[in-house]
């Protein structure tokens, strides 16, 4: 399965929001980008369990879901749908495959020439 960046920013999203995820996406897609989540730390709240025969099993082990300090980082530079265009945009000039680490350093970027902090 192909990491979505757009159900990731969703997902995100929701749990800031609510508490919880609330995404319109099939379960076991769901379940594999809650995992990749977990893995990068950046939600606490959901266990994920990676099954040798089938798709990933989510489980909640809290009353709630919530963002990390780094999870809160990450959404705070891709929450402007402006900037998160301009992400978008600059990932597909290399395929739109990236890593999480880069993505954050597009949007980073954008964010800072917004605010008058880079040098062209």
């Amino acid at each position: 399965m192909k990491r979505d960046m757009e159900l990731i920013r969703q997902i995100l999203l929701s749990v800031e929001e609510h508490d919880d995820v609330k995404v319109d996406c099939d379960d076991e897609k769901l379940a594999y980008h809650l995992l990749l989540l977990a893995e990068q730390q950046f939600l606490r709240g959901v266990a994920v369990q990676e099954c040798l025969n089938g798709p990933p099993v989510v489980q909640r082990t809290m009353s709630y879901v919530r963002l990390s300090s780094k999870g809160h980082d990450f959404l705070d530079a891709i929450r402007d749908d402006s900037v998160w265009k301009k992400t978008r945009e600059k990932m597909a000039t290399v395929g739109g495959s990236v890593t999480m680490e880069v993505v954050l350093a597009i949007a980073t970027k954008f964010v800072l020439d917004r605010l008058g902090l880079t040098s062209d």
